[in-house]
């Protein structure tokens, strides 16, 4: 059985993480491969930890 929280995962997936942060696919897949050590389709789906990688290195990149 799945607990609440589970039943409401959004999926989101590499592609969606790249539109809504400005950036091109391959940018998103170049740091989940350089920072977590995964390889990823733009259809994939991202893990909470993935997208908190993907969140940290983009706010550094583009520190005012």
């Amino acid at each position: 059985m799945m607990n609440r929280e589970e039943n409401y995962m959004i999926k989101y997936k590499v592609k969606d993480a790249a539109a809504d942060l400005g950036v091109t696919n391959k940018k998103i897949i170049e740091i989940l491969e350089k920072y977590c050590g995964v390889s990823k389709k733009t259809m994939t789906s991202l893990e909470e930890s993935e997208l908190d990688v993907i969140f940290d290195v983009i706010t550094q990149e583009n520190k005012v």
